[in-house]
């Protein structure tokens, strides 16, 4: 079996889910929504292009989503839509719903900060501790995940090679190589923080992720393995 990595299944909606740890268990009969059959019937069914998958304040969902994102962070805080606490998340106008729909990829953004987040407490630290070259967590979420859409050659509604050959072995891929990709960075954030800028630390994370799959198509177990390793060593 993979590692037990998960955060949650990408949906809309009432197929929202959180799994792991001390989070809302899965319902009985519920199913999960392999996203590039979400993407295509967007596509198909609205004309739309497939990456609009928004996030909305009137989604009780993504609401709750977004509150566990808070407790996170600011615990003591009861949780605002817009507030100047997101402005330490690195949210330029303190309304994330608003600025994680202008990526394109909201709703996966969303995720992939979450999985940040309640996984990664060397980056929230960073975040918190309102250092002068201080983490903008926001900008790393959205470009991490363009990029791994990039990786993995998303289009409308058709799975890549890529895409596919991970498909063999995981339910989600585009899920899973974001957390790897999101876990690399973190390595690497520490070593090269002083020397580089985040987006260049993002680039460098994607492509290592990039080059693995190269000669491993089918498998991320093995670099995760490697990442949480050094994770090990480190500490």
């Amino acid at each position: 079996g993979t590692p037990a990595r998960d955060v949650g299944e990408i949906g809309t909606g009432a197929d929202v889910r959180i799994s792991g740890p001390g989070v809302g268990e899965v319902a009985e009969g519920e199913k999960p929504t392999p996203i590039l059959t979400l993407l295509a019937k967007a596509h198909r069914n609205k004309g739309e292009r497939f990456h609009k998958l928004p996030i909305s304040a009137a989604n009780d969902n993504h609401t709750k989503l977004l509150q566990r994102v808070w407790d996170f962070l600011f615990p003591e805080k009861p949780m605002r839509l817009v507030a100047d606490e997101w402005l330490m998340v690195g949210f330029i106008s303190g309304d994330p719903v608003a600025e994680l729909n202008r990526s394109r990829w909201g709703y996966i953004c969303l995720h992939n900060l979450y999985f940040i987040v309640t996984n990664i407490p060397t980056i929230t630290k960073t975040v918190l501790l309102k250092r002068k070259r201080k983490l903008k967590l926001a900008n790393v979420v959205i470009l991490l995940t363009k990029k791994c859409i990039k990786m993995l050659d998303i289009t409308e509604g058709q799975n890549s090679v890529a895409y596919s050959a991970l498909r063999e072995n995981y339910e989600e891929p585009l899920r899973e190589v974001c957390q790897v990709a999101v876990l690399v960075f973190d390595r690497l954030w520490w070593t090269h923080r002083k020397s580089m800028g985040w987006d260049d630390i993002v680039e460098m994370a994607c492509s290592q992720v990039q080059e693995y799959l190269k000669t491993h198509p089918k498998d991320l177990d093995t670099l995760y393995n490697s990442v949480m390793d050094d994770e090990d060593d480190s500490g």
